[in-house]
């Protein structure tokens, strides 16, 4: 087998690792929630108040809701982290009840597309109102450079440890 054709196989077979997406939609979210939250890898929590916690946003089970006020803090903020500290990108969300505040654009209800990219963390701001959630937001991991570049060794590696069998 030709060096190019090994290089090749090498990348079809490991890339579409690195291309997935996952959708993250909240369906375990039900009833009240105490912060933080973890759903599909990735951890959500509420900034302050005496028992911050979700799921009395006025939104139906299975949205990622909460309020302002109360328990929680006056102003409730929710951030968004990916549960290993792996940077990630997003490239969609729902967001219901409130216009929200998100990466510092403001978003109203209703299902968007956006291109957010190599972010450590996101926050949800609900600006417009004091109840509000988001659901089926769309995100991807950034691949690890070190990763990248590991793998990129290994496969170099059995390229020329099949030149140098070839040769003798």
């Amino acid at each position: 087998m030709s060096l190019k054709k090994i290089i090749i196989m090498a990348s079809l077979l490991i890339m579409p690792g690195y291309a997935s997406a996952t959708m993250i939609t909240f369906d375990g979210v039900v009833g009240i929630q105490y912060a933080p939250i973890s759903d599909s890898g990735y951890t959500f929590d509420l900034n302050g108040g005496s028992n911050p916690h979700f799921g009395d946003g006025g939104q139906v089970d299975g949205i990622l809701d909460w309020h302002n006020g109360g328990f929680n803090a006056t102003n409730a903020i929710v951030s968004m982290t990916e549960s290993t500290g792996s940077l990630f990108n997003v490239s969609s969300f729902d967001v219901f009840g409130s216009s929200m505040l998100i990466d510092g654009i403001i978003y109203g209800i209703g299902t968007h597309s956006v291109s957010l990219t190599g972010l450590s963390s996101l926050t949800f701001d609900l600006i417009s109102g004091s109840n509000g959630g988001v659901d089926n937001i769309n995100v991807s991991t950034v691949p690890e450079p070190s990763a990248l570049a590991l793998m990129g060794l290994g496969i170099l590696g059995l390229c020329f440890s099949r030149r140098r069998s070839r040769k003798a």
